[in-house]
């Protein structure tokens, strides 16, 4: 049997253990934060927000549904729409809940959330939509490649 002392010590170790593991994770979603507005502007530009909001309030679509409604040759379009609102989903901008079918086979259902609902377009013709089309502009984004020249040399 051990002793308390080892047994802190081990705890330490495992507490000390999961901060690395935590700083180690958040290291990299900085690393990755471009993915998530570069995949948010594709699902504007893709109008899968217009699609859910109208769908009805509080509607919840498979990404077959959602791509049903985009004019697309790509027959891994529904497969592709998944993975995007995946992440979104696990950036709380789109609601995902799973159900099964008339087979029993399980699929994703997602909905608007209230960030998601920013981006579709408001009784005014208003949304935030124009404003990340703007900051994820080719243009806008490549003067970012010069940002360390133009702090050190």
């Amino acid at each position: 049997m051990t002793s308390t002392a080892e047994e802190t010590t081990i705890t330490s170790f495992d507490d000390h253990d999961v901060v690395e593991q935590q700083h180690y994770a958040y290291a990299m979603e900085l690393a990755t934060l471009s993915v998530v507005p570069m995949t948010l502007q594709t699902a504007f530009e893709l109008g899968v927000f217009e699609i859910l909001s109208k769908a009805g309030n509080g509607a919840k679509l498979s990404s077959t549904e959602i791509a049903a409604n985009i004019t697309t040759t790509n027959p891994e379009a529904s497969l592709m729409i998944d993975r995007m609102l995946r992440l979104l989903a696990s950036h709380a901008v789109v609601g995902c809940s799973l159900a099964s079918d008339e087979d029993g086979n399980v699929k994703r259902l997602y909905n608007l959330t209230s960030v998601s609902k920013c981006y579709v377009r408001n009784e005014d013709g208003v949304s935030l939509g124009p404003l990340l089309t703007l900051l994820q502009d080719k243009v806008l984004l490549h003067t970012w490649f010069a940002f360390f020249y133009s702090h050190m040399c």
